[in-house]
């Protein structure tokens, strides 16, 4: 009788056990299906939500050039590049941001990790706003980032720059970065050209 209770005992754990790993996988798919589903929701108010708030973040009212950024479609504004539909084989990229460039336009503070949840972000450029940093806390979220410069920023850390696994040029010259190279640089495997000089 003992040994009968202490195997249903045991089964009845291992039955607990199998229910409750099972809804805590149901319950992490859940939850990585909703950020899939917020990360890809490309709509326009989306794009221009995320853009809004770099331009809030990084004193949009004092860059050399805001020309647009009043108006309704993103594609027109300064700086911001949009997939036209001869421009990329994919049909669902058409309309959406490919491409930002605010080099040489005075932004300032932190360039919020925001951006790069634009899903089909090809390149970033900020170079020459030296009394910008840029949050790079969240460059996983870019999957076809190929293309960053943040040359002559306010940039001192490149230790989450390892998670843009498609980039494969990146422009660091002129930041203030001292000692060996970080190693998250290693896990840039496409990596095709880096330009680092002027560092201290």
């Amino acid at each position: 009788l003992s040994s009968s209770s202490s195997s249903g005992c045991g089964w009845l754990f291992l039955l607990l056990a199998t229910s409750c790993c099972s809804t805590m996988k149901h319950a992490v798919v859940s939850a990585q299906s909703d950020l899939n589903l917020a990360r890809d929701d490309t709509s326009p108010e989306v794009s221009k939500s995320i853009l809004q708030s770099v331009y809030s973040a990084t004193g949009g009212l004092n860059w050399n050039d805001a020309t647009g950024w009043n108006e309704e479609n993103v594609c027109t504004w300064k700086g911001v590049s949009c997939y036209t539909k001869t421009s990329n084989g994919d049909e669902r990229r058409h309309g959406h941001i490919r491409s930002l460039d605010w080099s040489a336009n005075r932004l300032v503070g932190t360039l919020p990790t925001k951006v790069f949840q634009l899903p089909y972000l090809e390149a970033l450029t900020v170079e020459d706003n030296p009394d910008l940093d840029v949050d790079l806390s969240g460059i996983g979220s870019a999957q076809f980032l190929k293309q960053l410069t943040l040359s002559k920023t306010a940039v001192t850390n490149l230790d989450a720059v390892g998670a843009a696994k498609s980039l494969e040029d990146l422009h660091v010259s002129d930041l203030k970065l001292a000692g060996p190279l970080p190693s998250s640089l290693f896990q840039l495997t496409n990596l095709k050209r880096l330009n680092a000089n002027y560092n201290s």
